[in-house]
């Protein structure tokens, strides 16, 4: 197993390196080559540390100028044209791979992040971080089994994502049960 960022798995499939990837993107219709299970979905919040002085600013215009944390998503969240950002940026942007750096980040710093509600409900971070209550809507996340084919998987292969699956669809093992039209 590699944790690897979002644009790198498609050309390690393409040189067969990899037969299968576990993926965090938008929970939005997605157009290409390959096959993909829906595992859990997950809604988006901004989130910051306990006693951040702006955990009560009520919008994202105030937090323009914290340092932000993203997942390779957020960019493109964030420049959404329904956000009281009105599609500019923040000032500093700052893209985290590593969930581990991004944590830390925001516990020793007053940055805030884009990160999904499984952070809050985890146990070791829930009581260091908060979601900011805020008045705009943020979309979901998607976490999918991500494959050239189910089909044309290795049986070792097969066998794991059919316990992916499997172990998504009992409540409470990984999050709520996706939806039927994935």
């Amino acid at each position: 197993m590699h944790e690897l960022s979002l644009s790198e798995p498609q050309d390690l499939w393409r040189i067969g390196l990899y037969d299968l990837v576990v993926i965090s993107e938008l929970d939005e219709p997605i157009d290409d080559a390959w096959e993909r299970r829906a595992l859990f979905r997950a809604p988006l919040h901004i989130v910051a540390r306990q006693g951040h002085p702006m955990a009560q600013s009520g919008t994202l215009q105030p937090l323009r100028d914290c340092l932000w944390i993203v997942p390779s998503y957020g960019q493109r969240v964030l420049s959404n044209p329904l956000l009281s950002l009105e599609g500019s940026l923040p000032r500093q942007l700052m893209q985290a791979q590593s969930i581990y750096i991004a944590l830390a980040l925001l516990r020793t710093t007053d940055a805030v992040a884009l990160m999904s509600s499984v952070v809050l409900e985890d146990p070791q971070t829930s009581s260091a971080l908060v979601a900011l209550p805020l008045t705009e809507a943020l979309p979901s996340l998607r976490v999918s089994l991500v494959c050239k084919s189910m089909d044309a998987l290795t049986p070792a292969a097969r066998e794991f994502a059919r316990g992916l699956i499997d172990a998504a669809q009992v409540p409470g093992i990984l999050r709520t049960a996706p939806r039927p039209d994935s």
